[in-house]
């Protein structure tokens, strides 16, 4: 948004000086009534889960996380060295007891929820029972603003947790690079020696603290809009029957035939979708992100049912594929 932009006083100074995200800090406390010191600003919501790997793990320890889930937790355990033990999550519950049953051997655990990439949640219950059972829980928050609950409060009350937010999702700004944890204050000063001490820069902190005054009305239509489009779509999709699982996201996940050539199917068509090429837990799956426009959601939903439907060039193509 330029006007975000022109807004900001003093932009040329601010590029010209060393960042302070003071206000921004502030500015985020307050969305999510705590102390300023229970802040640590971050470069996205990534920069916040790899402090906290930094902080509490190393090469020769062990974490606890879902399968599948957000990429980059997998991804940094491997860099550091980490062994990180998966547990089986898609649609039903969350997985409390086989988590439990393992996290006490672990120096962490990570859950994701709203789940990247499944859309599921975990129960305030679920989250209590897995820190009586653990050191360190890390609960990735990314997308609580699409979710019924928000579990950030009740995870505070819980003294060894600590949530990774982010104005990347909702609030459409993912590239200023801007996320953030929270958590009791001895465990956010903790997290705070890690990584760079100027991790945001200054022309970011002051574009999102500009956004946080001015967007809230806006981000709840645009909550609201995609709520609304996830549950037409997976209407849509099942009249077609074609299976979908539960999503408190911004997005859906897809079970279909042959994920890469849905893809290429739909980006012919002009629109985005997502498959896993190397991940052998999403193989027969695609994401679709919901646009959260009134237009684009249309010509979405019409590509998914030209390239999904029964009688579509793609399931025709596939038959003959499989005759041969």
């Amino acid at each position: 948004d330029q006007s975000l932009f022109e807004s900001v006083e003093g932009a040329g100074d601010l590029i010209r000086r060393y960042p302070d995200t003071a206000a921004l800090r502030e500015r985020l406390a307050k969305r999510v009534d705590v102390r300023d010191d229970q802040v640590l600003v971050t470069a996205g919501g990534d920069d916040a889960l790899f402090r906290c790997f930094l902080a509490r793990l190393g090469p020769g320890s062990s974490a606890v996380t879902t399968r599948p889930t957000f990429e980059m937790i997998p991804n940094y355990a491997s860099q550091i060295g980490v062994e990180l033990f998966e547990i089986d999550w898609w649609e039903e519950a969350f997985p409390t007891s086989e988590v439990v049953a393992v996290a006490s051997d672990a120096e962490a655990v990570f859950v994701v929820s709203p789940n990247n990439q499944t859309g599921s949640t975990v129960t305030e219950a679920d989250l209590v029972k897995v820190s009586q059972a653990s050191s360190f829980v890390v609960l990735d928050a990314a997308y609580t603003e699409f979710a019924d609950f928000d579990l950030t409060s009740a995870a505070l009350q819980l003294g060894n947790v600590v949530v990774v937010r982010t104005l990347s999702k909702a609030f459409g700004l993912a590239g200023l690079r801007v996320g953030y944890l929270v958590g009791p204050d001895d465990l956010i000063a903790e997290m705070s020696a890690f990584g760079s001490p100027y991790s945001v820069s200054a022309l970011s902190a002051a574009i999102a603290s500009e956004a946080l005054d001015r967007m809230d009305g806006g981000v709840a239509r645009y909550v609201d809009e995609i709520r609304a489009e996830r549950a037409d779509l997976r209407a849509n999709l099942d009249s077609l029957g074609v299976h979908t699982l539960p999503s408190q996201g911004n997005f859906v996940l897809v079970e279909v035939q042959d994920a890469a050539r849905v893809a290429e199917a739909c980006a012919a068509l002009g629109v985005g979708i997502r498959h896993f090429p190397g991940r052998i837990e999403m193989t027969g799956w695609v994401r679709v992100t919901l646009p959260g426009d009134t237009q684009d959601f249309g010509r979405l939903k019409q590509t998914l049912s030209a390239v999904l439907a029964p009688d579509s060039v793609v399931h025709q193509n596939r038959s003959e594929e499989l005759a041969e």
